[in-house]
């Protein structure tokens, strides 16, 4: 038992701890007595090894390929790709471009168990048999083995290399040859008495060119390399073009023995080396201090050429004993980029894992701006017309980080989350990086396998209506239907046509369709004429295995709808409204479906009882089910819907009929008169006083006859001249569908008209109706008097609060924003401007609180006649009741806010303010004037004249025999070539451009990002509330303050209080919860540039009020504007993002626009940039207006005028008005 045991252990043991196995794909594998497994590839051949074993922690060991001649480490790293093969658990190595250099035994070890591990040899072979290596002097320690490094870059048989030493051939070497490494020759085998220096030369018998040669010399100074250090100095890291360069390489003594320097020697060597001074690289003789001996060479004004590799070589007793390289690398200019390290250039990699591309670099110098980056993916799409691309930006998929490691070194990483990693993300990322007048790119090839083949159909053109998730489109229409296949690797695409007879699929002919392809997609675009009911199949092979997907196409001349049709009652009279149903009437329901939705049942529904249908006809290709319902009455009344039974799913359209009862008519007696006396030759009016249901048809009779003299209208008949025969009684006939009656009136006819006592009882209305007036306007005066004091007093409160100093700000208050901490603000003197010197115009717009009036501010303390004579264009902001304390307050807290606010040339600037009348009502503020009104109503203004300068990167093809597919297109921007960039960039005068907009949004990001930094959150960021200068320069206004409108466009919430919202403006939380923040401010600027690129067109134009929440909390957003790049639609994308914590903050906004800009148009973002500095000091100068004891100016005097001289009108800002004398 104990040995059956025994046996059973050591067979579990030798199977648990069995070797892991390597597997080649794709080419042949050898084996040979001496060396073992081997494979030969060409040079770039592909190589993929599989290795497969009872551990999970197998990984391959490459061999040394350091001392190869051609060998780059970092490139070798972007070659490679070591994954896990999920489906087998195998360890797959692939290596692609393979290089001579590759050259080596490759091993696959389990890490925990390195004793376990299998290994097989390489050999990469291009034009040379031996491989070459970077040293051909090698040194040996007399009395061991010499290894001749004459490895192959191919099998070759032994017998077939021969081996020479100082030119003779040592006959017996093959036996020791190995083609791995290389001879091994034994004291034995080398017969010579000592070996000083031998040359050895490895030669192919059957190739006489192909020889190598080697030399080695006995180590005749072991302890030399202990004894001394021999290194060239670290260096300068980024030598460029015109640099001043020198470096040096030492030989350091620092061993016990006594130092004999006349034994050492260094010098340096390269191409242009020379001992000459004055010489291009001139290098020094070697120098001795203390116990170290140098060479420097240096360089004067570096040159690309100047590019090679250094040698220091070192020579002991005037023989070589080592060198050592300098590898300098010169750029071509100042600021540089080099790339430190990334992750692999080559990922393939299954849908759903998580994965990360990341690069390590550093950027010189530092002194100047820091670097940009932006990562972006392309990939080809035939569909999509060519190569698309997009932008990356933090979203919920992808996240993009960057790391500072100090000293100019930084790394950028993309974060690619299991949800992004779907095949049709497949492409090249790219990483740019610019670093002020240079830039470099790091890309990879991201492959993103998926388990199964996504077939699609998809029709390119918008269906008539959906139901059922099913598609109906007119007849006759124009289709392009894409069959597509998504699969990586590649599928096999078929597109199939069901054949109407018999019922089966058959492929469609290859010359109807149009083969598409990209990095990702493969598959057809049929361009067809829909005339009758189509079932289509796509079908995708991949390794054998089939998958599908089919789509009907169904024709449909009309919607899903339903309609009525009123046929009255042969009793119906002519007052009878049309679209009034009344008892007794007809009613016909249609419900009108299409007639290829076999699979529907169709019915009738009223009051949740099924109904059944009374005809049911077809029409084209529409089945119309018909409801008649005869002889109606009000008890029909109500909802009726048609109900669509597809399975177990059911839709339905509803109608609501309403059925008016009807009544005999029947007398009012309170609009009516039985009598009615009239004067002869006068006017007179008698009202049959009849009504019922339906209104009745009135006819009137006298004396028994239809009476004709009149005007009759309705019920009420006007005779214009009275007459002796109509004296007597009037008959009228009223008659509707439910019967008749008749009212008799008695008409008589005077003569001489009878005194009236009229006049005397509107005299006495008129007296008491006085008397009423007086008591009235006496109370209210009392009441305005009692008002009036109470203003007062308020309004004395405010001033005085006004003169206090608010005292210091609470801890716990500072990081509120600015508008919400208004109390504590204090309201500087500097900013008085008096009474005097303002002058106040027209009214230039107004709100729902305030006016906005044009005016003109004279300096307040002129040196010049110029000055005296110069006014400043101004815009003067007041409330419209002078003594309403509330909005007093109001305006007081924004003049402290905006005091409290810097100057920035994207926002409104202050000039000062009026405040010493306060008290009797007299308070205006002063801001800038923006000549061109505000950016909403400038854009629509242009709208005619605007010109478009972003167009679709490729125009349709037009082609008679099909139809090009209608496909989304990627925009460009597109600049007349004749002009310079400059001119095309920024038009001038009144015109506006796309160039303009992107001004406008990176003005308004801009304006924004001071705000939020100030800290101040605007609320109601829109286009009206930006002005527009004549230099088009954006000012944002209306900050910090509590919003009131009366515009259409917005509603009121928040707890049943009457406070106005600008929803279409507002993030939803802000909706929600009326609170605001930076992130709301960011969904307002995207709405903003919704404004802006769609030219002043309002936000969700087709959505209610009442809906919009609805439709928002859906998904749903505007669409893509026609001037907008898609570049910049994504940004309005995320700023419109329902969590506020991925929306991006205006910082990031900026950063996105101007990087956008510095690649399509950098000259517009230096102009830019160059207005706002010369606006920002424009700002600036506004304070002069306002300044007191300004110093004179040298050399010059003047005397001010007095105040009753007539002044002069101004003109323009800053221009002088001719004086008269």
């Amino acid at each position: 038992m104990r040995v059956l045991l025994g046996v059973l252990y050591l067979v579990t043991a030798n199977f648990a701890y069995q070797a892991p196995t390597i597997d080649v794909e794709e080419h042949l594998v050898q084996k040979h007595a001496s060396i073992g497994r081997f494979i030969e590839l060409k040079e770039h051949d592909t190589l993929i090894l599989k290795c497969h074993g009872r551990f999970d922690d197998l990984t391959f060991k490459f061999p040394s390929m350091d001392g190869h001649i051609g060998f780059d480490p970092i490139t070798f790293q972007n070659r490679v790709e070591e994954e896990i093969d999920d489906g087998f658990g195998d360890t797959v190595l692939t290596i692609t471009d393979v290089r001579e250099t590759d050259t080596g035994t490759y091993s696959c070890v389990s890490e925990e168990h390195s004793s376990l591990n299998d290994t097989i040899h390489v050999f990469v072979h291009a034009t040379n048999v031996f491989l070459p290596l970077t040293s051909v002097m090698f040194r040996y320690t007399e009395g061991d083995d010499i290894i001749v490094p004459c490895k192959t870059t191919k099998f070759v048989e032994k017998n077939d290399i021969e081996l020479y030493a100082n030119d003779a051939l040592i006959k017996s070497a093959s036996k020791n040859f190995d083609q791995r490494v290389g001879y091994q020759i034994t004291k034995k085998l080398y017969d010579m008495k000592s070996i000083d220096v031998v040359t050895f030369t490895c030669k192919h018998k059957n190739e006489p060119k192909q020889e190598v040669d080697y030399t080695i010399s006995v180590k005749e100074n072991d302890d030399l390399d202990k004894d001394f250090k021999f290194y060239w100095d670290k260096g300068f890291d980024w030598p460029h073009v015109g640099y001043n360069y020198s470096q040096t390489c030492h030989l350091v003594h620092n061993g016990t023995k006594e130092f004999a320097p006349f034994y050492h020697e260094l010098h340096i060597e390269c191409d242009e080396c020379s001992n000459t001074m004055g010489s291009h690289v001139f290098v020094e003789r070697h120098r001795l201090s203390g116990n170290q001996i140098s060479t420097t060479f240096r360089i004067e004004h570096l040159e690309l050429e100047d590019t090679a590799t250094y040698k220091c070589v070192w020579n002991f007793d005037k023989k070589h004993f080592k060198t050592i390289d300098y590898d300098l690398h010169v750029a071509p200019t100042r600021p540089q980029i080099k790339l430190i390290e990334r992750s692999p250039q080559i990922l393939r990699v299954k849908e759903g894992k998580q994965t990360s591309l990341s690069a390590k670099f550093a950027v010189y110098p530092l002194d100047g701006e820091s670097y940009t980056a932006t990562w972006s993916r392309t990939y080809n799409s035939s569909i999509k017309v060519g190569s698309q691309s997009e932008t990356i930006i933090t979203d919920e998929l992808r996240t993009v980080s960057a790391k500072n490691f100090e000293n100019g070194v930084f790394s950028e990483t993309l974060e690619l989350k299991s949800g992004a990693m779907t095949t049709s993300m497949s492409g090249t990322y790219r990483l740019s990086i610019s670093h002020m007048n240079t830039s470099q790119s790091v890309q990879w090839e991201v492959a993103i396998e998926n388990e199964q083949p996504d077939v699609q159909i998809t029709v390119r053109e918008p269906s008539s209506f959906i139901v059922f998730n099913q598609q109906f489109y007119p007849p006759d229409t124009h289709l392009h239907v894409d069959c597509v296949s998504i699969s990586i690797p590649p599928a096999d695409v078929t597109f199939e046509r069901k054949n109407r007879e018999n019922g089966d699929f058959e492929e469609i002919d290859r010359e109807l369709l149009m083969s598409v392809g990209g990095t990702f997609e493969k598959g057809f675009i049929w361009n067809m004429t829909l005339d009758e009911d189509t079932d289509l199949r796509c079908t995708s092979i991949r390794n054998g295995n089939k998958y599908t997907a089919t789509k009907s196409i169904i024709v449909a001349d009309k919607a899903f709808t339903v309609s009525s049709a009123i046929e009255k009652s042969d009793k119906a009279t002519s007052l009878e409204l049309p679209n009034v149903i009344y008892e007794g009437d007809n009613v016909k329901l249609t419900c009108v479906v299409p007639n290829g939705a076999a699979d529907w049942d169709v019915s009738w529904r009223f009051k949740n009882n099924d109904l059944e249908s009374s005809d049911t006809e077809v029409k084209g290709h529409s089945k119309l089910v018909v409801l008649d319902l005869k002889d109606i009455t009000p008890s029909s009344s109500g909802k009726y819907q048609c109900i669509v039974k597809k399975g177990k799913s059911e839709e339905f359209q509803e109608i609501v009929l309403k059925v008016e009862s009807i009544s005999k008519p029947y007398h009012t007696e309170a609009e009516s008169r039985s009598s009615v006396t009239v004067n002869y030759d006068e006017t007179f009016v008698i009202d049959c006083g009849m009504t019922g249901n339906p209104l009745p048809d009135v006819k009137w009779f006298k004396g028994g006859h239809p009476y004709t003299s009149g005007d009759m209208n309705g019920s009420i008949l006007k005779v214009s001249r009275a007459r002796a025969e109509d004296d007597g009684q009037f008959q009228c006939l009223a008659v509707n569908r439910a019967g008749l009656t008749s009212n008799f009136i008695e008409v008589q006819v005077d003569n001489v008209p009878a005194r009236s006592s009229f006049f005397y009882w509107f005299l006495t209305f008129l007296v008491l109706a006085a008397i009423i007036l007086i008591c009235y306007l006496f109370y209210k005066l009392r009441a305005n008097k009692k008002i009036t004091k109470q203003k007062d007093i308020q309004l004395n409160m405010l001033y005085l609060m006004k003169q206090n100093d608010p005292g210091p700000l609470p801890e716990n208050l500072k990081l509120l924003p600015i508008e919400e901490r208004a109390d504590y603000l204090r309201y500087p003197q500097e900013f008085e401007i008096a009474r005097e010197n303002l002058e106040i115009c027209e009214k230039i717009g107004s709100g729902m609180f305030g006016y906005v009036n044009k005016g003109y501010l004279s300096m307040t303390d002129p040196k010049s006649q110029i000055e005296y004579k110069t006014r400043l264009p101004v815009a003067i902001k007041s409330t419209k009741k002078s003594f309403d304390m509330e909005l007093q307050t109001m305006l007081f807290e924004e003049l402290k806010i905006m005091c409290a606010i810097e100057k920035h040339p994207n926002v409104i600037s202050l000039i000062g303010a009026v405040t010493t009348n306060m008290r009797k009502g007299e308070f205006y503020l002063v801001t800038e004037y923006a000549d061109n009104g505000d950016l909403l109503n400038y854009l629509r203004k242009r709208r005619e004249t605007f010109h478009n300068s972003l167009i679709d990167m490729e125009e349709p093809v037009i082609d008679e025999n099909y139809l090009v597919p209608n496909s989304i297109k990627k925009k460009k921007y597109l600049f007349d070539d004749q002009q310079n960039e400059s001119a095309r960039l920024l038009p001038s005068g009144d015109h506006l451009s796309t160039s303009d907009l992107l001004s406008f949004a990176l003005q308004i990001a801009n304006g924004m990002e001071f705000l939020a930094a100030v800290p101040c959150v605007h609320r109601d960021l829109a286009a009206r509330n930006v002005l527009i200068t004549s230099s088009k320069i954006c000012r944002i206004a209306d900050f910090g303050l509590a919003k009131r409108y009366t515009d259409k466009n917005y509603y009121r919430i928040k707890n049943g209080k009457q406070v106005t919202l600008p929803v279409r403006w507002m993030a939803p939380e802000s909706v929600q919860t009326y609170k605001f923040t930076e992130k709301t401010d960011v969904w307002s600027y995207g709405i903003t540039l919704y404004e802006i690129f769609t030219l002043g067109n309002r936000p969700y134009a087709q959505i209610p009020n009442e809906e919009l929440e609805e439709f928002l909390r859906n998904g749903m957003r505007n669409e893509q504007p026609e001037y907008c790049h898609d570049d910049l639609y994504a940004l309005m994308k995320n700023c419109w993002h329902k969590s506020p914590d991925v929306r991006p903050n205006f910082n990031t906004c900026v950063h996105y626009l101007k990087a956008h800009m510095k690649e399509c148009a950098g000259e517009l973002l230096n102009r830019v940039d160059q207005q706002l500095h010369l606006e920002l000091e424009e700002q600036y100068k506004l304070e002069e207006w306002l300044m007191k004891n300004r110093p004179d100016i040298q050399g010059g005097t003047f005397t001010r005028k007095p105040k009753n001289i007539e002044e002069e009108e101004p003109i323009e800002r800053y221009l002088i008005v001719e004086s008269s004398t």
